[in-house]
Protein backbone atom coordinates (compact mmCIF):
# COMPACT_ATOMS: atom_id res chain seq x y z
CA UNK A 1 0.00 0.00 0.00
CA UNK A 2 2.95 2.94 0.85
CA UNK A 3 4.79 1.68 -2.04
CA UNK A 4 1.17 2.22 -4.29
CA UNK A 5 0.96 5.28 -2.54
CA UNK A 6 4.78 6.79 -3.04
CA UNK A 7 4.07 5.66 -6.99
CA UNK A 8 0.80 7.88 -7.28
CA UNK A 9 2.67 10.85 -5.53
CA UNK A 10 5.52 10.48 -7.88
CA UNK A 11 3.27 10.22 -11.23
CA UNK A 12 1.70 12.61 -9.91
CA UNK A 13 4.27 15.69 -9.29
CA UNK A 14 5.66 14.75 -13.21
CA UNK A 15 2.04 15.80 -14.32
CA UNK A 16 1.99 18.51 -12.78
CA UNK A 17 5.87 19.43 -13.43
CA UNK A 18 4.95 18.86 -17.46
CA UNK A 19 1.69 21.27 -16.93
CA UNK A 20 3.75 23.97 -15.23
CA UNK A 21 6.26 23.74 -18.18
CA UNK A 22 3.80 24.38 -20.91
CA UNK A 23 1.48 26.50 -18.91
CA UNK A 24 3.98 28.80 -18.02
CA UNK A 25 4.61 30.82 -21.88
CA UNK A 26 0.44 30.73 -21.89
CA UNK A 27 0.12 32.23 -18.54
CA UNK A 28 3.24 35.06 -19.03
CA UNK A 29 1.66 36.06 -22.53
CA UNK A 30 -1.90 35.90 -20.98
CA UNK A 31 -1.06 37.85 -17.92
CA UNK A 32 1.07 40.62 -19.73
CA UNK A 33 -1.06 40.97 -22.63
CA UNK A 34 -4.37 41.42 -20.68
CA UNK A 35 -2.68 44.23 -18.44
CA UNK A 36 -2.23 45.67 -21.94
CA UNK A 37 -5.18 45.36 -23.43
CA UNK A 38 -7.77 46.02 -20.91
CA UNK A 39 -5.95 49.10 -19.25
CA UNK A 40 -7.39 51.97 -20.96
CA UNK A 41 -4.27 54.18 -19.30
CA UNK A 42 -2.02 52.04 -20.99
CA UNK A 43 -3.94 51.44 -24.27
CA UNK A 44 -4.48 55.51 -25.02
CA UNK A 45 -0.26 56.26 -24.03
CA UNK A 46 -0.19 53.37 -26.45
CA UNK A 47 -2.61 54.25 -29.18
CA UNK A 48 -1.35 58.19 -29.34
CA UNK A 49 2.50 56.98 -29.39
CA UNK A 50 0.87 54.99 -32.52
CA UNK A 51 -1.42 57.70 -34.09
CA UNK A 52 1.88 60.07 -33.34
CA UNK A 53 4.45 57.75 -35.83
CA UNK A 54 1.66 56.91 -38.40
CA UNK A 55 0.14 60.18 -38.85
CA UNK A 56 -3.20 59.08 -37.66
CA UNK A 57 -3.79 61.67 -35.96
CA UNK A 58 -3.75 64.87 -38.38
CA UNK A 59 -5.73 61.96 -40.59
CA UNK A 60 -8.20 61.92 -37.33
CA UNK A 61 -8.65 66.17 -37.45
CA UNK A 62 -9.16 66.32 -40.74
CA UNK A 63 -11.73 63.43 -40.66
CA UNK A 64 -13.42 65.42 -38.18
CA UNK A 65 -13.78 68.58 -39.66
CA UNK A 66 -15.52 66.66 -42.97
CA UNK A 67 -17.07 63.95 -40.80
CA UNK A 68 -20.24 66.24 -40.91
CA UNK A 69 -20.35 69.24 -43.32
CA UNK A 70 -22.88 72.12 -43.35
CA UNK A 71 -26.17 71.74 -44.83
CA UNK A 72 -26.14 73.50 -48.36
CA UNK A 73 -29.06 75.52 -47.36
CA UNK A 74 -27.32 77.03 -44.33
CA UNK A 75 -25.22 78.72 -46.85
CA UNK A 76 -21.88 76.47 -45.66
CA UNK A 77 -18.84 74.96 -48.02
CA UNK A 78 -18.67 71.66 -48.97
CA UNK A 79 -15.88 70.98 -46.91
CA UNK A 80 -15.58 67.17 -47.98
CA UNK A 81 -14.93 68.15 -51.98
CA UNK A 82 -12.84 70.71 -51.19
CA UNK A 83 -10.34 69.01 -49.34
CA UNK A 84 -10.16 66.40 -51.57
CA UNK A 85 -7.35 67.83 -53.51
CA UNK A 86 -4.83 68.23 -50.68
CA UNK A 87 -2.07 65.71 -50.92
CA UNK A 88 -1.22 63.50 -47.91
CA UNK A 89 1.69 65.95 -47.05
CA UNK A 90 -0.83 68.71 -47.19
CA UNK A 91 -3.16 67.01 -44.91
CA UNK A 92 -0.44 66.31 -42.57
CA UNK A 93 0.55 69.73 -42.27
CA UNK A 94 -2.83 70.81 -41.63
CA UNK A 95 -3.02 68.28 -38.94
CA UNK A 96 -0.54 69.60 -37.04
CA UNK A 97 -0.98 73.32 -36.93
CA UNK A 98 -4.81 72.78 -36.52
CA UNK A 99 -4.56 70.26 -33.30
CA UNK A 100 -5.09 72.44 -30.20
CA UNK A 101 -2.34 71.57 -27.32
CA UNK A 102 -4.01 68.17 -25.50
CA UNK A 103 -6.33 68.37 -28.01
CA UNK A 104 -5.31 63.98 -28.97
CA UNK A 105 -5.13 63.52 -25.41
CA UNK A 106 -8.10 64.22 -24.61
CA UNK A 107 -10.02 63.12 -27.60
CA UNK A 108 -8.39 59.42 -27.74
CA UNK A 109 -8.58 59.00 -24.07
CA UNK A 110 -12.51 59.42 -24.47
CA UNK A 111 -12.60 57.07 -27.11
CA UNK A 112 -10.53 54.15 -25.61
CA UNK A 113 -12.96 54.75 -22.39
CA UNK A 114 -15.70 54.27 -24.88
CA UNK A 115 -14.82 51.13 -25.22
CA UNK A 116 -14.22 49.95 -22.26
CA UNK A 117 -17.56 51.04 -20.99
CA UNK A 118 -19.11 48.98 -23.60
CA UNK A 119 -17.76 46.07 -22.17
CA UNK A 120 -19.23 46.82 -19.15
CA UNK A 121 -22.87 47.86 -20.58
CA UNK A 122 -25.79 46.21 -21.54
CA UNK A 123 -25.89 48.71 -24.89
CA UNK A 124 -25.69 47.57 -28.75
CA UNK A 125 -22.71 49.58 -29.48
CA UNK A 126 -19.64 51.90 -27.90
CA UNK A 127 -20.31 55.63 -27.70
CA UNK A 128 -17.28 56.96 -30.23
CA UNK A 129 -17.66 60.85 -29.97
CA UNK A 130 -15.17 63.07 -30.95
CA UNK A 131 -15.47 66.40 -29.30
CA UNK A 132 -14.09 69.38 -31.80
CA UNK A 133 -15.37 72.73 -29.61
CA UNK A 134 -11.27 73.64 -29.50
CA UNK A 135 -11.28 72.73 -33.09
CA UNK A 136 -13.62 74.83 -33.75
CA UNK A 137 -12.12 77.94 -32.07
CA UNK A 138 -9.17 77.51 -33.14
CA UNK A 139 -10.56 77.66 -36.73
CA UNK A 140 -12.47 80.79 -36.41
CA UNK A 141 -9.58 82.52 -34.30
CA UNK A 142 -7.45 82.97 -37.37
CA UNK A 143 -6.37 79.32 -38.33
CA UNK A 144 -9.02 79.43 -40.94
CA UNK A 145 -7.16 81.73 -43.19
CA UNK A 146 -3.99 79.32 -43.47
CA UNK A 147 -6.03 76.36 -44.15
CA UNK A 148 -7.59 78.23 -46.94
CA UNK A 149 -4.80 79.10 -48.44
CA UNK A 150 -3.70 75.98 -48.23
CA UNK A 151 -6.88 74.16 -49.69
CA UNK A 152 -7.18 76.41 -52.71
CA UNK A 153 -2.96 76.13 -53.37
CA UNK A 154 -4.24 72.24 -54.04
CA UNK A 155 -6.49 73.17 -56.38
CA UNK A 156 -6.47 73.25 -60.33
CA UNK A 157 -5.55 76.06 -62.71
CA UNK A 158 -9.18 77.03 -63.18
CA UNK A 159 -9.68 77.49 -66.81
CA UNK A 160 -11.52 80.59 -68.64
CA UNK A 161 -14.76 78.62 -68.70
CA UNK A 162 -14.53 78.16 -64.76
CA UNK A 163 -13.72 81.83 -64.06
CA UNK A 164 -16.88 83.11 -66.21
CA UNK A 165 -19.46 80.39 -64.04
CA UNK A 166 -18.05 81.87 -60.58
CA UNK A 167 -20.47 83.82 -59.08
CA UNK A 168 -20.79 85.19 -55.62
CA UNK A 169 -23.98 82.90 -55.16
CA UNK A 170 -21.31 79.53 -55.64
CA UNK A 171 -18.87 81.47 -53.25
CA UNK A 172 -21.56 81.34 -50.75
CA UNK A 173 -23.01 78.04 -51.29
CA UNK A 174 -26.16 79.20 -53.02
CA UNK A 175 -24.88 77.85 -56.17
CA UNK A 176 -22.01 75.38 -57.14
CA UNK A 177 -18.53 76.26 -56.74
CA UNK A 178 -15.93 75.37 -58.95
CA UNK A 179 -12.94 73.96 -57.05
CA UNK A 180 -10.13 75.54 -59.07
CA UNK A 181 -7.43 78.17 -58.54
CA UNK A 182 -7.79 81.12 -60.39
CA UNK A 183 -4.89 83.64 -61.22
CA UNK A 184 -5.06 87.17 -59.61
CA UNK A 185 -7.02 89.20 -58.14
CA UNK A 186 -9.92 87.05 -58.38
CA UNK A 187 -8.03 85.04 -56.42
CA UNK A 188 -7.38 87.15 -53.43
CA UNK A 189 -11.20 87.79 -53.68
CA UNK A 190 -11.97 84.04 -53.85
CA UNK A 191 -9.91 83.44 -50.54
CA UNK A 192 -11.86 86.50 -48.96
CA UNK A 193 -15.51 84.99 -49.82
CA UNK A 194 -14.02 81.65 -48.63
CA UNK A 195 -12.98 82.55 -45.24
CA UNK A 196 -16.85 83.93 -44.79
CA UNK A 197 -18.15 80.85 -45.77
CA UNK A 198 -15.90 78.71 -44.25
CA UNK A 199 -16.71 80.61 -40.72
CA UNK A 200 -20.71 79.72 -41.71
CA UNK A 201 -19.91 76.36 -42.32
CA UNK A 202 -17.80 75.91 -38.76
CA UNK A 203 -20.38 77.22 -37.20
CA UNK A 204 -23.31 75.03 -38.64
CA UNK A 205 -20.88 72.13 -37.40
CA UNK A 206 -22.08 70.34 -34.48
CA UNK A 207 -19.60 70.55 -31.22
CA UNK A 208 -19.16 67.14 -30.99
CA UNK A 209 -19.22 64.35 -33.68
CA UNK A 210 -20.18 60.94 -33.69
CA UNK A 211 -17.64 58.63 -35.27
CA UNK A 212 -20.19 55.83 -36.69
CA UNK A 213 -23.86 54.28 -35.17
CA UNK A 214 -23.79 55.25 -31.70
CA UNK A 215 -27.44 54.96 -29.57
CA UNK A 216 -28.66 53.43 -26.54
CA UNK A 217 -30.62 50.39 -27.95
CA UNK A 218 -29.77 47.38 -25.98
CA UNK A 219 -27.36 44.93 -26.90
CA UNK A 220 -28.92 41.52 -28.28
CA UNK A 221 -28.49 38.40 -26.84
CA UNK A 222 -25.85 37.16 -29.31
CA UNK A 223 -23.64 40.74 -28.73
CA UNK A 224 -24.24 40.18 -24.44
CA UNK A 225 -22.67 36.42 -24.65
CA UNK A 226 -19.81 38.27 -26.67
CA UNK A 227 -19.45 40.70 -24.29
CA UNK A 228 -19.67 38.00 -21.45
CA UNK A 229 -16.79 36.12 -23.21
CA UNK A 230 -14.60 39.43 -22.89
CA UNK A 231 -15.14 39.78 -19.10
CA UNK A 232 -14.15 36.14 -18.66
CA UNK A 233 -11.10 36.37 -21.16
CA UNK A 234 -10.32 39.67 -18.38
CA UNK A 235 -10.79 37.88 -15.70
CA UNK A 236 -8.52 34.67 -16.47
CA UNK A 237 -5.78 36.78 -18.27
CA UNK A 238 -5.45 39.18 -14.40
CA UNK A 239 -5.68 35.66 -12.57
CA UNK A 240 -3.72 33.09 -14.71
CA UNK A 241 -0.41 33.64 -13.52
CA UNK A 242 -1.75 32.42 -9.91
CA UNK A 243 -1.68 28.69 -11.43
CA UNK A 244 2.29 28.37 -12.11
CA UNK A 245 3.05 28.74 -8.26
CA UNK A 246 -0.06 26.76 -7.42
CA UNK A 247 1.26 23.80 -9.52
CA UNK A 248 5.02 24.23 -7.42
CA UNK A 249 3.59 24.04 -4.46
CA UNK A 250 1.56 20.64 -5.20
CA UNK A 251 4.73 19.05 -6.16
CA UNK A 252 6.29 20.47 -2.98
CA UNK A 253 3.71 18.77 -0.98
CA UNK A 254 4.06 15.59 -2.93
CA UNK A 255 7.72 14.49 -3.54
CA UNK A 256 10.50 17.39 -2.56
CA UNK A 257 11.34 16.05 1.03
CA UNK A 258 15.49 17.39 0.49
CA UNK A 259 17.14 20.04 -0.98
CA UNK A 260 17.96 17.48 -4.06
CA UNK A 261 14.35 17.34 -4.27
CA UNK A 262 13.76 20.97 -4.90
CA UNK A 263 16.55 21.22 -7.33
CA UNK A 264 14.91 18.32 -9.42
CA UNK A 265 11.40 19.13 -8.93
CA UNK A 266 11.77 22.90 -9.09
CA UNK A 267 14.69 24.06 -10.97
CA UNK A 268 14.27 21.95 -14.12
CA UNK A 269 10.75 23.02 -14.59
CA UNK A 270 11.71 26.15 -13.76
CA UNK A 271 14.41 26.10 -16.72
CA UNK A 272 12.68 24.31 -18.93
CA UNK A 273 9.84 26.94 -18.64
CA UNK A 274 11.61 30.02 -18.83
CA UNK A 275 13.37 28.91 -22.38
CA UNK A 276 10.10 28.06 -24.13
CA UNK A 277 8.35 31.17 -22.88
CA UNK A 278 11.60 32.94 -24.58
CA UNK A 279 11.38 30.84 -27.66
CA UNK A 280 7.41 31.68 -27.73
CA UNK A 281 8.49 35.41 -27.70
CA UNK A 282 9.43 34.98 -31.23
CA UNK A 283 7.25 32.58 -32.69
CA UNK A 284 4.26 34.05 -31.80
CA UNK A 285 5.52 37.32 -32.36
CA UNK A 286 5.94 36.58 -35.87
CA UNK A 287 2.51 34.86 -36.37
CA UNK A 288 0.61 37.90 -34.75
CA UNK A 289 1.90 40.25 -37.22
CA UNK A 290 1.54 38.03 -39.78
CA UNK A 291 -2.18 37.79 -38.96
CA UNK A 292 -2.73 41.04 -38.09
CA UNK A 293 -1.18 42.19 -41.69
CA UNK A 294 -3.35 39.55 -43.87
CA UNK A 295 -7.08 40.61 -41.74
CA UNK A 296 -6.15 44.18 -42.08
CA UNK A 297 -5.25 43.91 -46.04
CA UNK A 298 -8.51 41.84 -46.45
CA UNK A 299 -10.75 44.88 -44.63
CA UNK A 300 -12.68 47.20 -46.26
CA UNK A 301 -11.32 50.12 -44.39
CA UNK A 302 -9.11 53.79 -45.54
CA UNK A 303 -5.42 52.79 -45.84
CA UNK A 304 -4.78 55.56 -42.54
CA UNK A 305 -6.62 53.55 -40.28
CA UNK A 306 -5.48 49.53 -41.42
CA UNK A 307 -1.91 51.11 -40.67
CA UNK A 308 -2.81 52.77 -37.44
CA UNK A 309 -4.61 49.10 -36.34
CA UNK A 310 -1.69 47.65 -37.62
CA UNK A 311 1.08 50.03 -36.16
CA UNK A 312 -0.94 49.67 -32.64
CA UNK A 313 -0.68 45.93 -33.02
CA UNK A 314 2.49 45.75 -33.39
CA UNK A 315 3.59 48.32 -30.52
CA UNK A 316 1.08 45.94 -28.27
CA UNK A 317 3.23 43.21 -29.24
CA UNK A 318 6.82 44.73 -28.55
CA UNK A 319 5.22 45.68 -25.48
CA UNK A 320 3.84 42.63 -24.22
CA UNK A 321 6.65 40.08 -25.49
CA UNK A 322 9.20 42.26 -24.09
CA UNK A 323 7.60 42.20 -20.80
CA UNK A 324 7.53 38.29 -20.87
CA UNK A 325 11.04 38.39 -22.12
CA UNK A 326 12.33 39.93 -19.09
CA UNK A 327 10.33 37.52 -16.45
CA UNK A 328 11.18 34.59 -18.30
CA UNK A 329 15.03 36.40 -17.76
CA UNK A 330 14.31 36.61 -14.10
CA UNK A 331 12.34 33.08 -14.03
CA UNK A 332 15.39 31.43 -15.65
CA UNK A 333 17.94 33.36 -13.10
CA UNK A 334 15.47 31.62 -10.55
CA UNK A 335 15.71 28.13 -11.89
CA UNK A 336 19.19 27.69 -11.75
CA UNK A 337 19.64 29.06 -8.60
CA UNK A 338 17.47 26.62 -7.18
CA UNK A 339 19.21 23.81 -9.29
CA UNK A 340 22.31 24.76 -8.46
CA UNK A 341 21.81 26.27 -4.99
CA UNK A 342 19.56 22.77 -4.24
CA UNK A 343 22.46 20.38 -5.35
CA UNK A 344 25.05 22.59 -3.27
CA UNK A 345 23.03 22.43 -0.62
CA UNK A 346 22.24 18.82 -0.10
CA UNK A 347 25.86 17.74 -0.92
CA UNK A 348 26.68 20.16 2.09
CA UNK A 349 24.09 18.09 4.17
CA UNK A 350 25.61 14.69 3.37
CA UNK A 351 28.99 16.23 4.48
CA UNK A 352 28.00 17.31 7.76
CA UNK A 353 26.08 14.10 8.25
CA UNK A 354 29.10 12.45 7.17
CA UNK A 355 31.53 13.89 9.52
CA UNK A 356 29.23 13.65 12.82
CA UNK A 357 27.63 9.96 12.58
CA UNK A 358 31.03 8.58 13.87
CA UNK A 359 31.75 10.55 16.45
CA UNK A 360 28.23 10.00 17.66
CA UNK A 361 27.73 6.55 17.36
CA UNK A 362 31.30 5.72 18.16
CA UNK A 363 31.76 3.33 21.18
CA UNK A 364 35.05 2.03 22.74
CA UNK A 365 34.85 -1.03 25.34
CA UNK A 366 37.63 -0.62 27.87
CA UNK A 367 38.77 -3.59 29.37
CA UNK A 368 37.60 -4.34 32.79
CA UNK A 369 39.55 -3.23 35.65
CA UNK A 370 41.11 -5.86 37.77
CA UNK A 371 42.65 -5.55 41.46
CA UNK A 372 46.21 -5.60 41.78
CA UNK A 373 47.35 -9.34 43.16
CA UNK A 374 48.53 -9.33 46.56
CA UNK A 375 51.68 -11.16 46.83
CA UNK A 376 51.59 -14.17 49.16
CA UNK A 377 53.23 -14.27 52.50
CA UNK A 378 53.25 -10.38 52.21
CA UNK A 379 51.68 -8.63 55.57
CA UNK A 380 48.97 -6.41 54.57
CA UNK A 381 49.76 -2.66 54.76
CA UNK A 382 48.40 0.57 54.75
CA UNK A 383 46.10 2.71 56.70
CA UNK A 384 43.71 -0.68 57.74
CA UNK A 385 46.92 -3.35 58.07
Amino acid sequence: MKGCLHFASRAAAVLLAAAFVVSLPLSLLAFNLGRIAFSPERMTTLLLETIDETGGLKQLVIESLTAQTADPGTGGMDLVAALEFLTPQERDYLGEQLTPPGWAQTQLGALVAGVYEWIDNDRARPSFVVDIIDLKVALLAGGASELVETVIDSWPPCSVEEIAEMSVGALLGEDSLKFCEPSEPLRSGLVGLINASLAVSLRALPDEISLGQSDSTPATPEVMQAKERLRQVRFLAGWSWLSSPAMLGLVMALVIRSWKGLARWWGIPLLVGALLSLAMTVGVRVGVEGLARSALDQAAMPAWIGQMIHALLTAMMVVVFRRVALQAGILLVAGGVVLVGGWILQRSAERRAGATLPASTRTRELPPLKDDPVEPGEPPSGMFG
